[in-house]
Protein backbone atom coordinates (compact mmCIF):
# COMPACT_ATOMS: atom_id res chain seq x y z
CA UNK A 1 0.00 0.00 0.00
CA UNK A 2 1.38 3.74 -0.91
CA UNK A 3 2.24 5.78 1.67
CA UNK A 4 2.49 9.60 1.56
CA UNK A 5 4.79 11.98 3.78
CA UNK A 6 3.40 15.21 5.09
CA UNK A 7 6.00 18.11 6.48
CA UNK A 8 4.14 19.69 9.53
CA UNK A 9 5.06 23.33 9.03
CA UNK A 10 7.17 24.29 12.29
CA UNK A 11 7.99 20.97 13.80
CA UNK A 12 11.02 19.55 12.20
CA UNK A 13 10.13 16.52 12.18
CA UNK A 14 7.70 14.13 9.29
CA UNK A 15 4.71 11.88 9.80
CA UNK A 16 4.31 9.09 7.33
CA UNK A 17 0.71 9.29 6.77
CA UNK A 18 -1.07 6.33 4.28
CA UNK A 19 -3.69 6.11 2.12
CA UNK A 20 -6.17 4.54 2.78
CA UNK A 21 -6.79 0.69 3.18
CA UNK A 22 -9.60 -1.23 4.03
CA UNK A 23 -8.59 -4.49 2.58
CA UNK A 24 -5.30 -4.43 4.12
CA UNK A 25 -7.06 -3.72 7.40
CA UNK A 26 -9.51 -6.54 7.15
CA UNK A 27 -6.58 -9.14 5.80
CA UNK A 28 -4.12 -8.31 8.92
CA UNK A 29 -6.80 -8.19 11.47
CA UNK A 30 -8.65 -11.61 10.56
CA UNK A 31 -5.27 -13.22 10.01
CA UNK A 32 -3.79 -12.14 13.13
CA UNK A 33 -6.98 -12.72 15.41
CA UNK A 34 -6.77 -16.40 13.97
CA UNK A 35 -3.16 -16.77 15.23
CA UNK A 36 -4.41 -15.47 18.58
CA UNK A 37 -6.78 -17.76 18.95
CA UNK A 38 -5.21 -21.16 17.60
CA UNK A 39 -2.36 -19.87 20.21
CA UNK A 40 -4.69 -19.50 23.09
CA UNK A 41 -6.27 -22.84 22.34
CA UNK A 42 -2.73 -24.51 22.33
CA UNK A 43 -2.02 -22.61 25.43
CA UNK A 44 -5.35 -23.85 27.25
CA UNK A 45 -5.30 -27.16 25.37
CA UNK A 46 -1.29 -27.57 27.19
CA UNK A 47 -2.69 -26.21 30.56
CA UNK A 48 -6.32 -28.91 30.64
CA UNK A 49 -4.04 -31.94 31.24
CA UNK A 50 -1.36 -30.23 33.23
CA UNK A 51 -1.86 -30.93 36.89
CA UNK A 52 1.32 -28.78 38.57
CA UNK A 53 0.03 -26.21 36.38
CA UNK A 54 -4.12 -26.07 36.99
CA UNK A 55 -4.37 -25.58 40.60
CA UNK A 56 -8.42 -26.54 40.42
CA UNK A 57 -6.31 -29.93 41.29
CA UNK A 58 -5.27 -28.95 44.44
CA UNK A 59 -8.66 -26.96 45.66
CA UNK A 60 -6.27 -24.17 47.12
CA UNK A 61 -8.10 -20.97 46.69
CA UNK A 62 -4.95 -19.13 46.58
CA UNK A 63 -2.51 -21.00 44.23
CA UNK A 64 -5.52 -20.56 41.78
CA UNK A 65 -5.74 -16.93 42.42
CA UNK A 66 -1.16 -17.01 42.68
CA UNK A 67 -1.33 -19.33 38.87
CA UNK A 68 -3.99 -17.36 37.34
CA UNK A 69 -2.01 -14.05 37.90
CA UNK A 70 1.39 -15.51 36.64
CA UNK A 71 -0.03 -15.62 32.85
CA UNK A 72 -0.70 -11.92 32.97
CA UNK A 73 2.27 -10.70 34.42
CA UNK A 74 4.72 -11.08 31.16
CA UNK A 75 1.30 -9.72 29.22
CA UNK A 76 1.67 -6.68 31.35
CA UNK A 77 5.40 -6.55 31.28
CA UNK A 78 6.04 -6.57 27.52
CA UNK A 79 3.50 -4.10 26.66
CA UNK A 80 5.11 -0.99 27.87
CA UNK A 81 7.70 -2.72 25.83
CA UNK A 82 6.23 -3.08 22.92
CA UNK A 83 4.98 0.23 22.41
CA UNK A 84 8.17 1.99 21.61
CA UNK A 85 9.42 -1.15 19.35
CA UNK A 86 6.22 -0.09 17.59
CA UNK A 87 6.96 3.54 17.45
CA UNK A 88 10.56 2.71 16.38
CA UNK A 89 10.45 -0.18 13.79
CA UNK A 90 6.70 0.08 12.92
CA UNK A 91 3.46 -2.18 13.41
CA UNK A 92 4.45 -3.86 10.50
CA UNK A 93 7.56 -4.98 11.51
CA UNK A 94 6.99 -5.60 14.90
CA UNK A 95 3.77 -7.69 13.89
CA UNK A 96 6.53 -9.97 12.02
CA UNK A 97 8.67 -9.85 14.96
CA UNK A 98 5.67 -11.24 17.51
CA UNK A 99 4.49 -13.27 15.57
CA UNK A 100 8.06 -14.82 14.83
CA UNK A 101 8.42 -15.16 18.71
CA UNK A 102 5.43 -16.93 19.17
CA UNK A 103 6.57 -19.58 16.28
CA UNK A 104 9.39 -20.39 17.93
CA UNK A 105 7.63 -21.23 20.85
CA UNK A 106 5.68 -23.41 19.21
CA UNK A 107 7.51 -25.13 17.13
CA UNK A 108 10.15 -26.04 20.72
CA UNK A 109 6.81 -27.22 21.91
CA UNK A 110 6.22 -29.54 18.68
CA UNK A 111 9.66 -30.90 19.00
CA UNK A 112 9.52 -31.29 22.94
CA UNK A 113 6.23 -33.39 22.36
CA UNK A 114 7.62 -35.07 19.89
CA UNK A 115 10.75 -36.30 21.97
CA UNK A 116 8.32 -36.90 24.85
CA UNK A 117 9.92 -34.77 26.91
CA UNK A 118 7.95 -32.17 28.13
CA UNK A 119 8.34 -31.29 31.55
CA UNK A 120 6.30 -28.45 33.86
CA UNK A 121 9.07 -25.70 33.48
CA UNK A 122 8.27 -26.32 29.57
CA UNK A 123 5.26 -25.67 30.10
CA UNK A 124 5.31 -22.50 31.76
CA UNK A 125 8.37 -21.56 29.79
CA UNK A 126 5.84 -21.99 26.72
CA UNK A 127 2.78 -20.10 28.48
CA UNK A 128 4.82 -17.13 29.93
CA UNK A 129 6.35 -16.63 26.26
CA UNK A 130 3.34 -16.76 24.27
CA UNK A 131 1.69 -14.08 26.95
CA UNK A 132 4.72 -11.95 26.29
CA UNK A 133 4.59 -11.45 23.18
CA UNK A 134 0.93 -11.46 22.40
CA UNK A 135 1.46 -8.39 24.52
CA UNK A 136 3.62 -6.96 21.62
CA UNK A 137 1.35 -8.86 18.96
CA UNK A 138 -1.96 -6.40 20.19
CA UNK A 139 0.22 -3.53 20.86
CA UNK A 140 1.25 -3.36 17.22
CA UNK A 141 -2.46 -4.61 15.74
CA UNK A 142 -4.02 -1.69 17.91
CA UNK A 143 -1.56 1.09 16.15
CA UNK A 144 -2.89 0.45 12.98
CA UNK A 145 -6.39 1.43 13.26
CA UNK A 146 -6.13 4.89 12.83
CA UNK A 147 -3.10 4.36 9.75
CA UNK A 148 -5.71 2.18 7.93
CA UNK A 149 -9.43 3.74 8.67
CA UNK A 150 -10.20 6.23 7.90
CA UNK A 151 -11.31 8.97 10.89
CA UNK A 152 -14.55 8.93 10.51
CA UNK A 153 -14.50 5.37 10.56
CA UNK A 154 -12.39 4.47 13.78
CA UNK A 155 -15.16 3.85 16.34
CA UNK A 156 -16.77 1.06 14.05
CA UNK A 157 -13.16 -0.21 13.62
CA UNK A 158 -12.77 -0.26 17.60
CA UNK A 159 -16.48 -1.87 17.98
CA UNK A 160 -16.50 -4.60 16.08
CA UNK A 161 -12.76 -5.98 17.03
CA UNK A 162 -13.64 -5.91 20.08
CA UNK A 163 -16.34 -8.46 19.73
CA UNK A 164 -14.35 -10.14 17.24
CA UNK A 165 -11.72 -10.41 19.90
CA UNK A 166 -13.90 -11.51 22.64
CA UNK A 167 -15.46 -13.94 20.82
CA UNK A 168 -11.87 -15.27 20.17
CA UNK A 169 -11.13 -15.62 23.70
CA UNK A 170 -14.47 -17.17 24.74
CA UNK A 171 -14.85 -19.95 22.15
CA UNK A 172 -10.73 -20.80 22.55
CA UNK A 173 -11.72 -22.81 25.89
CA UNK A 174 -14.55 -24.66 24.38
CA UNK A 175 -12.32 -25.46 21.53
CA UNK A 176 -9.70 -26.87 23.75
CA UNK A 177 -11.90 -28.85 26.16
CA UNK A 178 -13.60 -30.65 22.82
CA UNK A 179 -9.75 -31.36 20.98
CA UNK A 180 -7.29 -32.55 23.89
CA UNK A 181 -9.65 -35.87 24.38
CA UNK A 182 -9.73 -36.43 20.61
CA UNK A 183 -6.76 -35.11 19.08
CA UNK A 184 -3.24 -35.25 20.05
CA UNK A 185 -1.27 -32.16 21.59
CA UNK A 186 1.52 -32.67 19.03
CA UNK A 187 -0.78 -32.31 16.22
CA UNK A 188 -2.18 -29.22 17.37
CA UNK A 189 0.79 -27.31 18.16
CA UNK A 190 1.57 -28.32 14.35
CA UNK A 191 -1.36 -26.73 13.32
CA UNK A 192 -1.28 -23.53 15.41
CA UNK A 193 2.55 -23.15 13.66
CA UNK A 194 1.33 -23.61 10.35
CA UNK A 195 -1.39 -20.19 11.18
CA UNK A 196 1.11 -18.10 12.89
CA UNK A 197 2.90 -18.78 9.67
CA UNK A 198 0.34 -17.65 7.81
CA UNK A 199 -0.44 -14.68 10.11
CA UNK A 200 3.38 -13.48 9.83
CA UNK A 201 3.53 -14.13 5.47
CA UNK A 202 0.34 -11.90 5.82
CA UNK A 203 1.88 -8.94 8.15
CA UNK A 204 4.97 -9.36 5.89
CA UNK A 205 3.61 -8.41 2.38
CA UNK A 206 1.18 -6.36 3.84
CA UNK A 207 1.25 -2.76 2.76
CA UNK A 208 1.40 -1.00 7.03
CA UNK A 209 2.70 2.23 7.06
CA UNK A 210 4.36 3.79 9.70
CA UNK A 211 4.37 6.94 11.67
CA UNK A 212 7.37 8.02 13.73
CA UNK A 213 8.04 11.72 15.01
CA UNK A 214 11.52 13.11 14.35
CA UNK A 215 13.21 15.54 16.34
CA UNK A 216 14.76 18.41 14.43
CA UNK A 217 17.70 16.97 13.13
CA UNK A 218 15.59 14.29 11.26
CA UNK A 219 16.92 10.88 13.70
CA UNK A 220 14.11 9.18 14.69
CA UNK A 221 13.25 9.01 19.03
CA UNK A 222 15.96 6.23 20.59
CA UNK A 223 14.26 3.17 21.41
CA UNK A 224 16.17 3.68 24.64
CA UNK A 225 14.45 6.64 25.70
CA UNK A 226 11.43 3.97 26.59
CA UNK A 227 8.12 5.83 27.27
CA UNK A 228 9.21 9.00 28.38
CA UNK A 229 8.44 10.68 25.42
CA UNK A 230 4.64 9.30 26.62
CA UNK A 231 5.17 10.24 29.78
CA UNK A 232 5.59 13.70 28.56
CA UNK A 233 2.93 13.78 26.33
CA UNK A 234 0.05 12.26 28.58
CA UNK A 235 1.29 14.72 31.33
CA UNK A 236 0.11 17.54 29.45
CA UNK A 237 -3.29 16.07 29.18
CA UNK A 238 -4.97 15.67 32.65
CA UNK A 239 -8.04 14.08 30.50
CA UNK A 240 -5.73 11.50 29.38
CA UNK A 241 -4.65 10.68 32.68
CA UNK A 242 -8.38 10.49 34.03
CA UNK A 243 -9.67 8.02 30.98
CA UNK A 244 -6.95 5.75 31.85
CA UNK A 245 -8.00 5.58 35.65
CA UNK A 246 -11.87 5.36 34.42
CA UNK A 247 -10.21 2.55 31.59
CA UNK A 248 -8.70 0.55 34.44
CA UNK A 249 -11.94 0.91 36.96
CA UNK A 250 -13.83 -0.84 34.08
CA UNK A 251 -11.36 -3.63 33.26
CA UNK A 252 -11.33 -4.60 37.04
CA UNK A 253 -14.97 -4.70 37.33
CA UNK A 254 -15.17 -6.48 34.33
CA UNK A 255 -12.48 -8.95 35.55
CA UNK A 256 -14.52 -9.14 39.02
CA UNK A 257 -17.72 -9.86 37.49
CA UNK A 258 -16.17 -12.71 35.17
CA UNK A 259 -15.50 -14.80 38.36
CA UNK A 260 -18.40 -13.94 40.22
CA UNK A 261 -21.04 -14.56 37.66
CA UNK A 262 -20.13 -18.11 37.46
CA UNK A 263 -20.51 -18.12 41.46
CA UNK A 264 -23.82 -16.53 40.88
CA UNK A 265 -25.54 -18.77 38.31
CA UNK A 266 -24.04 -22.12 40.19
CA UNK A 267 -25.74 -20.91 43.23
CA UNK A 268 -29.24 -21.52 41.32
CA UNK A 269 -28.56 -23.60 38.60
CA UNK A 270 -25.83 -25.85 36.47
CA UNK A 271 -23.03 -25.62 34.15
CA UNK A 272 -26.23 -25.26 31.21
CA UNK A 273 -27.37 -22.32 33.41
CA UNK A 274 -24.28 -20.55 32.96
CA UNK A 275 -24.28 -21.50 29.51
CA UNK A 276 -27.53 -19.70 28.81
CA UNK A 277 -26.57 -16.64 30.83
CA UNK A 278 -23.53 -16.05 28.74
CA UNK A 279 -24.99 -17.07 25.56
CA UNK A 280 -27.50 -14.21 26.08
CA UNK A 281 -24.92 -12.06 27.12
CA UNK A 282 -23.09 -13.12 24.09
CA UNK A 283 -26.03 -12.38 21.85
CA UNK A 284 -26.02 -8.61 23.41
CA UNK A 285 -22.47 -8.00 23.16
CA UNK A 286 -23.32 -8.96 18.70
CA UNK A 287 -26.36 -6.94 18.99
CA UNK A 288 -24.69 -3.58 20.37
CA UNK A 289 -21.53 -4.43 18.34
CA UNK A 290 -23.75 -4.41 14.52
CA UNK A 291 -25.05 -1.32 16.13
CA UNK A 292 -21.82 0.68 16.79
CA UNK A 293 -20.95 -0.30 13.15
CA UNK A 294 -23.81 0.92 11.55
CA UNK A 295 -24.33 4.07 13.92
CA UNK A 296 -20.77 5.11 14.48
CA UNK A 297 -21.33 5.84 18.16
CA UNK A 298 -22.38 9.17 19.95
CA UNK A 299 -21.38 12.31 18.73
CA UNK A 300 -20.02 13.21 22.23
CA UNK A 301 -17.83 9.95 23.18
CA UNK A 302 -17.49 10.81 27.10
CA UNK A 303 -21.07 11.43 27.34
CA UNK A 304 -22.16 8.33 25.87
CA UNK A 305 -18.91 6.79 27.82
CA UNK A 306 -20.58 7.93 31.10
CA UNK A 307 -24.06 7.24 30.05
CA UNK A 308 -22.84 3.37 29.21
CA UNK A 309 -21.04 2.88 32.19
CA UNK A 310 -24.26 3.76 34.34
CA UNK A 311 -25.74 0.55 32.50
CA UNK A 312 -22.96 -1.24 33.21
CA UNK A 313 -23.29 -0.53 36.91
CA UNK A 314 -26.88 -1.23 37.04
CA UNK A 315 -26.27 -4.68 35.12
CA UNK A 316 -24.72 -5.73 37.88
CA UNK A 317 -26.89 -4.63 40.32
CA UNK A 318 -29.93 -5.94 38.67
CA UNK A 319 -28.09 -9.35 38.02
CA UNK A 320 -27.14 -9.82 41.88
CA UNK A 321 -30.58 -8.89 43.18
CA UNK A 322 -32.44 -12.28 42.48
CA UNK A 323 -31.34 -15.63 41.45
CA UNK A 324 -33.44 -16.23 38.47
CA UNK A 325 -32.43 -17.60 35.28
CA UNK A 326 -34.86 -14.44 33.44
CA UNK A 327 -32.99 -11.82 36.05
CA UNK A 328 -29.49 -12.70 35.38
CA UNK A 329 -29.53 -13.56 31.76
CA UNK A 330 -31.64 -9.87 31.18
CA UNK A 331 -28.33 -8.40 33.52
CA UNK A 332 -25.86 -9.99 31.43
CA UNK A 333 -27.44 -8.30 28.12
CA UNK A 334 -27.11 -4.92 29.41
CA UNK A 335 -23.56 -5.66 30.80
CA UNK A 336 -22.11 -7.43 28.24
CA UNK A 337 -24.02 -5.35 25.75
CA UNK A 338 -23.21 -2.16 27.01
CA UNK A 339 -18.48 -3.33 26.77
CA UNK A 340 -18.62 -3.23 23.01
CA UNK A 341 -19.49 0.52 23.35
CA UNK A 342 -17.12 1.34 26.45
CA UNK A 343 -14.20 -0.14 25.02
CA UNK A 344 -15.05 1.43 21.28
CA UNK A 345 -15.26 5.04 22.98
CA UNK A 346 -12.03 4.60 24.79
CA UNK A 347 -10.23 3.25 22.23
CA UNK A 348 -11.41 6.02 19.78
CA UNK A 349 -10.19 8.18 22.09
CA UNK A 350 -6.47 7.31 22.58
CA UNK A 351 -6.48 6.29 19.12
CA UNK A 352 -7.88 10.37 18.17
CA UNK A 353 -6.38 12.27 21.02
CA UNK A 354 -2.87 10.47 20.32
CA UNK A 355 -0.05 11.74 18.10
CA UNK A 356 0.57 8.59 15.30
CA UNK A 357 4.33 8.48 15.86
CA UNK A 358 3.27 7.62 19.54
CA UNK A 359 0.61 5.81 19.11
CA UNK A 360 2.62 1.90 19.93
CA UNK A 361 3.71 3.73 23.29
CA UNK A 362 0.11 4.64 23.96
CA UNK A 363 -1.43 1.64 22.87
CA UNK A 364 1.15 -0.17 25.62
CA UNK A 365 0.14 1.79 28.41
CA UNK A 366 -3.40 0.95 27.47
CA UNK A 367 -2.87 -3.00 27.52
CA UNK A 368 -0.40 -2.32 30.81
CA UNK A 369 -3.90 -1.07 32.46
CA UNK A 370 -5.66 -4.35 31.26
CA UNK A 371 -2.91 -6.52 32.03
CA UNK A 372 -2.79 -5.54 35.90
CA UNK A 373 -6.53 -4.52 36.25
CA UNK A 374 -8.06 -7.55 34.80
CA UNK A 375 -6.77 -10.16 36.23
CA UNK A 376 -6.37 -7.86 39.56
CA UNK A 377 -10.48 -7.78 39.11
CA UNK A 378 -10.16 -11.62 38.75
CA UNK A 379 -7.76 -12.42 41.92
CA UNK A 380 -10.36 -9.84 44.16
CA UNK A 381 -12.93 -11.97 43.30
CA UNK A 382 -11.52 -15.62 43.78
CA UNK A 383 -10.11 -14.58 47.36
CA UNK A 384 -13.68 -13.23 48.09
CA UNK A 385 -14.81 -16.82 47.87
CA UNK A 386 -13.15 -17.58 51.03
CA UNK A 387 -15.63 -15.84 52.56
CA UNK A 388 -19.03 -15.16 50.43
CA UNK A 389 -21.00 -17.99 52.62
CA UNK A 390 -20.59 -16.26 55.95
CA UNK A 391 -21.48 -13.31 54.10
CA UNK A 392 -24.98 -14.52 53.28
CA UNK A 393 -24.95 -16.23 56.67
CA UNK A 394 -24.55 -20.13 56.74
CA UNK A 395 -24.70 -23.13 54.73
CA UNK A 396 -27.67 -21.27 52.61
CA UNK A 397 -29.45 -17.74 52.76
CA UNK A 398 -32.74 -18.20 53.46
CA UNK A 399 -33.79 -15.15 55.85
CA UNK A 400 -32.44 -12.22 57.09
CA UNK A 401 -31.18 -8.97 55.58
CA UNK A 402 -28.91 -10.78 52.48
CA UNK A 403 -31.95 -12.52 51.72
CA UNK A 404 -34.17 -9.27 51.57
CA UNK A 405 -31.59 -7.78 49.49
CA UNK A 406 -30.34 -10.53 47.01
CA UNK A 407 -32.80 -13.07 47.66
CA UNK A 408 -33.04 -16.56 48.63
CA UNK A 409 -30.32 -19.67 47.64
CA UNK A 410 -27.18 -21.35 48.14
CA UNK A 411 -24.97 -19.41 50.22
CA UNK A 412 -21.42 -19.34 48.18
CA UNK A 413 -23.70 -17.87 45.48
CA UNK A 414 -25.88 -15.63 47.87
CA UNK A 415 -22.45 -14.09 49.12
CA UNK A 416 -21.29 -13.32 45.86
CA UNK A 417 -24.25 -11.59 44.55
CA UNK A 418 -24.30 -9.45 47.62
CA UNK A 419 -20.25 -8.41 47.06
CA UNK A 420 -21.64 -7.52 43.10
CA UNK A 421 -24.26 -5.57 43.91
CA UNK A 422 -22.07 -3.12 46.35
CA UNK A 423 -19.45 -3.25 43.13
CA UNK A 424 -22.51 -2.17 40.71
CA UNK A 425 -23.42 0.50 43.31
CA UNK A 426 -19.46 1.79 43.81
CA UNK A 427 -19.49 1.69 40.28
CA UNK A 428 -22.14 4.19 39.39
CA UNK A 429 -21.11 6.00 42.42
CA UNK A 430 -17.20 6.30 40.36
CA UNK A 431 -19.11 7.40 37.21
CA UNK A 432 -20.83 9.96 38.59
CA UNK A 433 -18.07 11.45 40.73
CA UNK A 434 -16.36 10.88 36.84
CA UNK A 435 -19.25 12.89 35.16
CA UNK A 436 -17.94 16.02 37.52
CA UNK A 437 -14.02 15.67 36.43
CA UNK A 438 -13.78 18.51 34.00
CA UNK A 439 -10.58 16.98 32.48
CA UNK A 440 -12.35 14.12 31.70
CA UNK A 441 -15.83 15.55 31.13
CA UNK A 442 -14.47 17.54 28.12
CA UNK A 443 -11.83 15.49 26.69
CA UNK A 444 -13.54 14.51 23.97
CA UNK A 445 -14.01 18.94 22.90
CA UNK A 446 -10.91 20.67 24.59
CA UNK A 447 -8.37 18.04 23.19
CA UNK A 448 -7.79 18.55 19.42
CA UNK A 449 -7.92 15.39 17.51
CA UNK A 450 -4.30 14.65 15.67
CA UNK A 451 -5.10 11.49 13.48
CA UNK A 452 -3.50 11.19 10.63
CA UNK A 453 -6.38 12.67 8.22
CA UNK A 454 -6.32 16.28 10.86
CA UNK A 455 -2.27 15.89 10.23
CA UNK A 456 -3.06 15.45 6.58
CA UNK A 457 -5.97 18.51 6.66
CA UNK A 458 -3.27 20.95 8.52
CA UNK A 459 -5.92 21.97 10.68
CA UNK A 460 -4.39 21.96 14.00
CA UNK A 461 -1.26 24.27 15.73
CA UNK A 462 1.91 22.67 16.13
CA UNK A 463 3.41 22.25 19.41
CA UNK A 464 7.15 23.43 19.58
CA UNK A 465 9.93 22.50 21.92
CA UNK A 466 9.56 25.27 23.75
CA UNK A 467 5.88 24.30 24.26
CA UNK A 468 6.40 20.96 25.88
CA UNK A 469 9.23 22.49 28.39
CA UNK A 470 6.73 24.88 29.60
CA UNK A 471 4.52 22.26 30.27
CA UNK A 472 6.68 20.59 32.55
CA UNK A 473 7.55 17.98 29.34
CA UNK A 474 11.02 17.27 30.19
CA UNK A 475 12.78 14.25 29.36
CA UNK A 476 16.08 14.16 31.47
CA UNK A 477 18.90 15.75 31.00
CA UNK A 478 19.26 15.69 27.41
CA UNK A 479 15.94 17.74 27.02
CA UNK A 480 15.05 15.90 24.23
CA UNK A 481 11.34 16.68 23.96
CA UNK A 482 8.70 14.81 21.57
CA UNK A 483 7.78 17.27 18.76
CA UNK A 484 4.35 16.24 18.01
CA UNK A 485 1.45 18.29 16.23
CA UNK A 486 -2.16 19.09 16.73
CA UNK A 487 -2.36 18.82 20.13
CA UNK A 488 -3.35 20.65 23.71
CA UNK A 489 -0.97 21.29 26.28
CA UNK A 490 -2.82 22.07 29.15
CA UNK A 491 -5.21 24.28 27.09
CA UNK A 492 -3.50 27.59 27.12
Amino acid sequence: MAVSAVDLPGSGHETVIPRRGARTYALVWCTQLLAMFVTAVTALSLSIGTPVYNPFYTGSVLLLAVAYALTFIPFAAASPLGGPLVDRWGPKRTLVFSGTGTLVLMSALAAVLAAGVLTIWMVWVVLLGVAAFKAVQITALESTVPLLVPKQHIVRANGSRFFLTAVTAAFALAVAGVLVPVVSMQAITWVTCLVVIIAVTCAARAGIPSARPREAAGAPLPLRGGNKPLWAYVHGRRGLIALFGFFAVFNFVTGFAEIADREISAGFGSSATLNIVLGTGAVGMLATTVAITIWGGPRRPIRGMLGYSLVFGAALVLGSSRPNLLVVSAAAVLFLGSAPFLMAIIGTLLHTKTEPGLMGRMMGLKNLVIGISYPAGNIVAVLCGAFAKSLAGGNRAGTGFSATLVGTGQATGRGYAIMTMAVGVLTIITVLLAGRHRSLRDLDTNLADVTPDDLMAGQHPVITQADTETAGQRLGASGAGVPVAAADVGRK
